[in-house]
C-alpha cells in the first residue's frame, strides 16, 4: 500500500515510491471557504521494482497530473521552491503546512499505473493523492464526495477535453471485469462553430454505412483550413464548457503536419497554460520534429527514436492494443515480407516484426543515459544508426516517398491511444499517389483499431475519392466570411477530375493549356477540328471541342 509518506515532491530523482515533479504553480484568483487555491502542473514518476537503482527519470514514462492545493496564503515562488528545492512528502504538506489537496491524473497515467502496479496498490495510490476520477467513480467515499462537491473542483481540474476524458473513463481500467480494458465508441460527428457561432457538424459516418472515421476539409489557399484546425485545437482545450462542447471527449490530440508553415501548432503557440497540453502532441514532418509539453522545442524524429517510444509504451503503458502490431500492418503494405535490423554495441540483431522487437527487447533511452551505461557491458543500440530494412533477406533502401510514408505512420502509431482526435495537414505532400492511397487505407485501419477519428485538411482529389461525400466539407471564403458546404456529387470512388470540378469549379480558367487549346480552336469548324486532330487522345480532343463551343 502507498501512503502520503511514500510520495515526495522533488525536482530530482528520489528513492521514494512516487516522486512528484512540479512544473508550474498558479494561484487561483478566487478563494474556497476563505482559503487560497493553488493550481499545480505536475509530472508523476512511479518507481516500481524493475526501475529501482536507476539514476535517471525517463521522460517518456512520466505521468502528468493536475493538483489543487487548498490552504494558507503563500506566494507562488515560495511554494514552488518548497516543493522543488527539497524533498518533502505529501504527508508533510498536509500535516506541517496544513494544505488540503485533490488531483486529476491523465489517461496515460491511469494506463501506466494499471500496467505496473497491482490493483490494490493502484487504488491505494490514487486514494492517497485524492485522484478525482477514481475517488468519485470507484471508491465513492461519502466524506470525499461531500468535501469536494463544490463546482470549483471540476471547473479547475476538468478544464479541457483530455482531463474530462480521463475523469469520465480512465478509472474503468481498475474496475473492468476479468481485466478487460474499456474503449468508447468513436463519435459520429464533431461539432465546430462558424464565424456567426452557428454549430456545424463534421460527420464521421454516412448513409453508405462505410466505416471510414475521417472528415476531410478542402478549399482553395486562404479559405481557412489551417485556421479551422487551429480553432478545433483551441476549442478542445478551452476551459469554457460551452465552447469545448464538440459532442465528445478525447484521450489525446495529435496534429500531423506536412506543410512548411506549421509553427502555429507548436505547444507554445497554442496556449501558455502548460497543464492544458498534457495530452497534446504535434508532429512536424517537414522539420522532422515531435513536440509536446515535455519537448516544447521539439525532439528529432527518426524511425528508431519512434520505435523506441513504441517499445516503452507497449512495455509500460499498454492499453487495449499494441502499437507494435499496428506498425507491422502498415510496414507490410510498403515492404511485403520485410525484416529489419538494429545495430548495438554487441552486434546486429535482425527481427521479422516490430511486435517481436517490442515484446522482448528493451531499447535504451539514448538521449538520457548512454553515458551511464556505455562502459558497463550492458547492450545498447548505437546512437548514430537507424533501422536497416531487408526484403527477401536483401538490404532494402527506402525511397524518399516510402521514408516519408513510414515516418508519418511511425509518428502517428507511436502517439495514438484509444479515442484520440487526429488532425492532419496536407498528407499528400511528398507522397506518390499510390503511397497516398496507402496512407489513407493505413490511417483508416489505425483509427478503427483505436476507436479514434481524424479531421484532415487537403487539396487532393485522391484523398476525397476515399471518403464519402457526407464526410467532406468544402470551405469557400467570400467577403471575408468562410462558408461550409458538402460536395454535390458522391465522392467515394468517384473520378478525381469530376471531384475537382465539383469542389473548385472551372479548373481551367487560368490554365496555360486552356490558352493553347483556345488558339487551336480558332478559325476552324468542329468538323475540321475532328479531322485534323483525330489522332489526339479523346479527352484532349473533347477539351478542344468544348473550347470551340464556348466561343
Amino acid at each position: 500500500m502507498i501512503s502520503g509518506k511514500d510520495i515526495f515532491f522533488s525536482s530530482r530523482h528520489t528513492n521514494s515510491d512516487v516522486t512528484l515533479h512540479v512544473n508550474d504553480i498558479i494561484k487561483h484568483s478566487k478563494k474556497y471557504m476563505n482559503k487560497h487555491i493553488y493550481i499545480l502542473d505536475i509530472d508523476m514518476y512511479i518507481q516500481t521494482e524493475d526501475m529501482k537503482n536507476q539514476e535517471y527519470i525517463d521522460e517518456d514514462i512520466k505521468s502528468p497530473l493536475k493538483m489543487l492545493f487548498i490552504g494558507g496564503d503563500l506566494t507562488e515562488d515560495f511554494l514552488f521552491d518548497l516543493l522543488s528545492k527539497s524533498e518533502i512528502s505529501l504527508h508533510e504538506i498536509k500535516v506541517k503546512y496544513k494544505f488540503d489537496y485533490i488531483c486529476q491524473i491523465s489517461e496515460d497515467g491511469y494506463r501506466f499505473i494499471n500496467n505496473k502496479l497491482e490493483t490494490g496498490t493502484s487504488l491505494s495510490l490514487l486514494r492517497t493523492i485524492k485522484d478525482f476520477g477514481v475517488n468519485y467513480n470507484i471508491i465513492r467515499n461519502k466524506s470525499f464526495l461531500e468535501r469536494y462537491s463544490d463546482k470549483i473542483f471540476p471547473t479547475l481540474l476538468l478544464d479541457n477535453t483530455f482531463s474530462s476524458y480521463a475523469f469520465q473513463n480512465g478509472y474503468k481500467y481498475f474496475n473492468a471485469d476479468d481485466g478487460a480494458v474499456y474503449q468508447l465508441q468513436p463519435p459520429t460527428s464533431f461539432i465546430i462553430y462558424d464565424e456567426k457561432k452557428n454549430p456545424y457538424q463534421l460527420k464521421m459516418e454516412s448513409l453508405l454505412n462505410i466505416n471510414i472515421p475521417i472528415h476531410a476539409l478542402i478549399g482553395k489557399n486562404g479559405s481557412g483550413k489551417t485556421y479551422l484546425i487551429n480553432k478545433i485545437i483551441k476549442q478542445s482545450i478551452s476551459s469554457d464548457i460551452g465552447i469545448r462542447s464538440s459532442g465528445s471527449v478525447f484521450s489525446r490530440m495529435i496534429v500531423l503536419s506536412n506543410t512548411i508553415n506549421d509553427k502555429c501548432y507548436r505547444p507554445a503557440n497554442i496556449t501558455k497554460n502548460k497543464h492544458k497540453l498534457n495530452n497534446y502532441h504535434f508532429v512536424s514532418l517537414t522539420s522532422e520534429k515531435y513536440y509536446n509539453k515535455i519537448f516544447p522545442r521539439g525532439k528529432k524524429l527518426t524511425l528508431f527514436s519512434l520505435l523506441e517510444k513504441i517499445q516503452k509504451r507497449d512495455s509500460h503503458k499498454r492499453g487495449n492494443f499494441e502499437q507494435g502490431y499496428l506498425l507491422d500492418k502498415v510496414t507490410q503494405d510498403v515492404i511485403p515480407e520485410y525484416s529489419f535490423s538494429i545495430k548495438t554495441n554487441l552486434g546486429e540483431h535482425i527481427y521479422n516484426s516490430f511486435s517481436e522487437l517490442t515484446g522482448r527487447y528493451g531499447l535504451v533511452n539514448l538521449s538520457s543515459n548512454l553515458e551511464l551505461i556505455k562502459d558497463s557491458g550492458i547492450e545498447y543500440a548505437l546512437p548514430d544508426e537507424d533501422i536497416q530494412f531487408y526484403k527477401n533477406n536483401e538490404p532494402f533502401t527506402l525511397s524518399s516517398g516510402q521514408l516519408s510514408f513510414l515516418v508519418s505512420m511511425f509518428s502517428l502509431i507511436s502517439t495514438i491511444e484509444s479515442n484520440s482526435l487526429i488532425l492532419i495537414e496536407e498528407p499528400e505532400n511528398f507522397l506518390h499517389p499510390s503511397l497516398l492511397t496507402h496512407f489513407i487505407n493505413s490511417l483508416t485501419h489505425i483509427l478503427r483499431d483505436t476507436n479514434s477519428i481524424a479531421i484532415m485538411a487537403t487539396h487532393s482529389a485522391l484523398v476525397l475519392r476515399e471518403i464519402p461525400r457526407a464526410q467532406i466539407t468544402i470551405l469557400n471564403r467570400r467577403d471575408n466570411i468562410t462558408r461550409y458546404q458538402t460536395p454535390n456529387i458522391e465522392t467515394f470512388g468517384a473520378d478525381t477530375h469530376q471531384i475537382m470540378i465539383d469542389v473548385f469549379g472551372d479548373l481551367y480558367s487560368n490554365a496555360i493549356f486552356r490558352e493553347e487549346l483556345s488558339n487551336i480552336a480558332k478559325h476552324k469548324t468542329i468538323n475540321e477540328l475532328l479531322v485534323q486532330y483525330s489522332d489526339l487522345p479523346s479527352d484532349v480532343l473533347n477539351k478542344i471541342i468544348m473550347e470551340k463551343k464556348s466561343k
